[in-house]
């Protein structure tokens, strides 16, 4: 079937079959399309011919495996690209499909192998085979032997410094490397430097080619041995000879009696590298010395691996131009590893991270980092700064201070501070700390079904608070029981301790779950912070639930306007009340609705006894029974006691009334019998601050003492 195919193709005229050990060969002469003007002529002014003979060697396994394609020995590899390189005299290998032959064929059958080839043939012939937007071909060695890191991109700066990048004759300098074996392959991590040569490294020699015509063709050279070695470098506008002459640049350097060195050849190729931002194509070689000099000495070649840095990872992450954001993260737990280091890979952030707390061994069950040998014990910022800085190449600096301190501060400038812990005391600490910065706060609820995102306005006057998005949170756990359920279940059973002496304690839940939302979190954090507009003054909060049963993630948001905040005195103390405006939005509609009768009810809300504060978050409609006219509204005390006993029961004493409101028709100022109905909830409620608001035409207004 497969020989059918290609002998009924339109293309293909005279051919040949004969039998080999475990293949099929077939030979066939290809019609090329060949441009107008060298249609004539009968071959292309690079030398491709209008019948190419083309050799498919097909494997008695066909079809678990492909049938390979060689073209004449004499093809012209210097001026075509997208060939695997090979010896002078061998058949010439095109390399037809991105994917490969064998996942083309499995994709798209014999036929859409065979439409390839006629692509390439075609576009060889006409010289469009390279495509200058996608950029410059780097030669492609198959008997890669071992890896050639760029430590932190060091090497390829180098490179690029504008004295050094285009010289008109072979330029050489001297450095050194670390080798390492991993799994059989050497892993060369580059430390060029002008130091002395150091007797426990490798010696390298960086060879620059002369930019010219040599540079603008290609180089399709299966270097093996020494000799392929000078071939290549010959062709390169490189006088190699032999290695004795760079050899003796290391000798000089006091490194005699060497084994083996290292060849870095760089070539300024005329347009940048496919998938690079620069045009030099970097090839490393693993040259084994000898006594005789001989040119059958083992040459391989080491893949070059340019190190992760910001314009790499913005590449692979997303399209297009994005904002540079500097963070600073108040926890590195398991929320804020995986938080930092999804960021990080995007390249668009520097971090400083901040973090008190040490690795221990239950954290390696859901902590980005995960490294028994050398985490536990130490720091978490110290590893999670090399995972950052060292790995990505990320800008990164770290603080073990410990954020619930009234002495911490948020060093230099950064665009946004992210709140992590999940501590009381850090989230009260940060109230109070002066910083230039857009506050986020993430954390994850009931077993990681449930994930908050909130975000104060970039606003010195801090109008909205990330604790008051938090109450707004509770307050939508309160009116959506499936929600409340999520929120208000998480009690004691949940948590257990881990070490000995209460060192640690942790929630019970598995790294898929919480990865699951961390990572949606993740994503929506970035959106925001490449999006958020700094000057609008309301706040954002969202919270994210997963479903159980599905694993499907879904979002509710909303954005707050400015908290409206007074402070009050009772009994000596001054309490601050906090009134969210989404509340005050209900009472004006229900002053609207209301006519010519006041109105009012309960209010639900959360109190804070430590910091003396209290969010007011909700209202209860009023009973049916309420009395109300122009100039009255009255609730009865055991109603109030009722709806505080089931607020407190369905929100795990997290919510409960914290007093009444009511509207007038006219101004806002508390009447006398305001000020005696004050009195009495007072001493009939019990509260620990008992809030009483009047709504009226300007506005709210809070009675106090």
């Amino acid at each position: 079937m497969l020989v059918a195919a290609i002998l009924q193709h339109q293309r293909s005229e005279d051919h040949q079959v004969t039998e080999r050990e475990n293949e099929l060969v077939l030979d066939v002469s290809w019609r090329v399309q060949l441009s107008s003007r060298d249609v004539e002529v009968g071959q292309s002014g690079t030398g491709i011919k209008r019948l190419e003979p083309v050799r498919f060697l097909i494997p008695f396994a066909f079809p678990l495996r492909p049938p390979d394609i060689t073209l004449r020995s004499d093809f012209p590899r210097e001026f075509v690209p997208h060939i695997y390189p090979g010896s002078p005299g061998d058949p010439v290998c095109p390399c037809i499909a991105e994917v490969g032959i064998t996942d083309l064929m499995f994709q798209e059958g014999i036929s859409g192998v065979l439409r390839s080839l006629q692509a390439w043939l075609d576009r060889a012939a006409q010289g469009t085979l390279m495509d200058p937007s996608q950029g410059w071909e780097p030669i492609l060695f198959q008997n890669i032997a071992g890896s050639f890191l760029d430590d932190k991109g060091s090497f390829l700066r180098g490179v690029r410094d504008a004295s050094l990048a285009a010289p008109t004759t072979p330029a050489f300098s001297v450095g050194w490397c670390q080798r390492e074996t991993l799994d059989g392959r050497f892993v060369y991590v580059q430390k060029l430097s002008k130091k002395p040569f150091e007797y426990t490294k490798t010696p390298a020699i960086v060879v620059r080619a002369p930019v010219g015509q040599e540079s603008k063709r290609f180089q399709h050279i299966d270097v093996r041995k020494r000799e392929d070695l000078y071939l290549l470098l010959e062709h390169l506008g490189i006088n190699g000879g032999d290695l004795t002459r760079l050899q003796k640049l290391v000798n000089d350097q006091g490194a005699n009696g060497l084994d083996w060195l290292i060849l870095i050849v760089v070539i300024k190729r005329p347009m940048n590298l496919i998938g690079c931002d620069h045009c030099f194509e970097i090839l490393p070689f693993d040259c084994v010395l000898t006594i005789n000099e001989s040119p059958k000495a083992k040459v391989s070649p080491l893949q070059y691996i340019e190190a992760a840095n910001p314009g790499l990872l913005q590449r692979v992450s997303h399209r297009g131009q994005r904002k540079h954001r500097s963070l600073h993260f108040i926890g590195v737990g398991s929320v804020g590893s995986k938080v930092a280091l999804s960021l990080a890979r995007t390249g668009n952030y520097g971090f400083h991270l901040t973090d008190n707390s040490l690795f221990r061994g239950h954290n390696l069950s859901r902590h980005a980092i995960a490294d028994p040998a050398s985490n536990l014990g130490f720091p978490k910022v110290v590893y999670m700064k090399n995972a950052i800085e060292s790995t990505l190449s990320v800008e990164c600096t770290i603080s073990a201070d410990d954020a619930s301190s009234p002495t911490f501060t948020i060093p230099g400038a950064p665009d946004a501070i992210i709140e992590s812990t999940g501590a009381a005391a850090v989230a009260a600490n940060l109230r109070w700390i002066p910083f230039d910065a857009q506050l986020y706060q993430v954390g994850v609820y009931a077993e990681a079904e449930l994930a908050f995102l909130s975000a104060e306005p970039r606003d010195q006057s801090r109008g909205v608070r990330v604790d008051d998005l938090e109450a707004w949170l509770f307050q939508q756990a309160f009116q959506n029981r499936a929600i409340g359920r999520l929120l208000f279940a998480e009690n004691e059973h949940s948590r257990m301790i881990v070490g000995p002496g209460c060192s640690s304690v942790t929630t019970v839940v598995s790294d898929p779950k919480l990865s699951l939302q961390v990572s949606a979190i993740t994503e929506r954090l970035d959106r925001t912070l490449q999006a958020w507009p700094y000057d609008d003054d309301r706040g954002l909060a969202a919270y994210c639930v997963r479903d159980p049963k599905s694993g499907n993630l879904s979002w509710t948001s909303t954005q707050l306007g400015k908290t409206h905040s007074h402070s009050c005195k009772r009994n000596g103390l001054v309490w601050e009340v906090r009134v969210l405006d989404s509340v005050v939005s209900l009472m004006k509609e229900c002053r609207a609705s209301a006519g010519k009768n006041e109105t009012g009810g309960a209010i639900i809300g959360r109190y804070d006894p430590l910091l003396q504060t209290v969010h007011v978050t909700g209202l209860v409609e009023p009973p049916a029974y309420a009395q109300a006219g122009p100039s009255l509204f009255q609730i009865d005390y055991p109603y109030l006691q009722e709806v505080d006993e089931d607020t407190l029961e369905q929100t795990a004493n997290t919510l409960r009334v914290v007093g009444t409101w009511h509207s007038h028709i006219g101004a806002s100022r508390p009447s006398s019998t305001d000020q005696t109905t004050f009195s009495d909830l007072s001493q009939n409620l019990g509260l620990p601050f008992p809030v009483m608001i009047v709504y009226g035409a300007d506005g709210l207004e809070i009675l106090s003492e």
